[in-house]
């Protein structure tokens, strides 16, 4: 989810994760349904900082950092 949202926020340029720090807060069952998410924190002209969160109905259960670098635009070849 988190690199869904840089890669939306970069016009969907290729992102990759520099760094990513994860926080387990609780625990979650079988079958649970987990939301996630995530939002951008600040964003430069090659870096976004986005924070996440994934709940269940019990509450948090993680959460995370990250920071994404956002590539030069891919080119295809054949």
């Amino acid at each position: 989810m988190v690199a869904l949202v840089a890669w939306n926020a970069a016009d969907r340029q290729p992102v990759v994760t520099i760094q990513m720090e994860t926080r387990f807060l609780g625990a979650a069952k079988v079958g649970d349904f987990l939301e996630v998410r995530a939002s951008i924190r600040q964003s430069t002209r090659s870096l976004i900082f986005l924070d996440s969160d994934v709940t269940c109905s019990t509450g948090q259960v993680a959460s995370a950092t990250a920071i994404m670098k956002i590539s030069a635009k891919a080119v295809q070849t054949k």
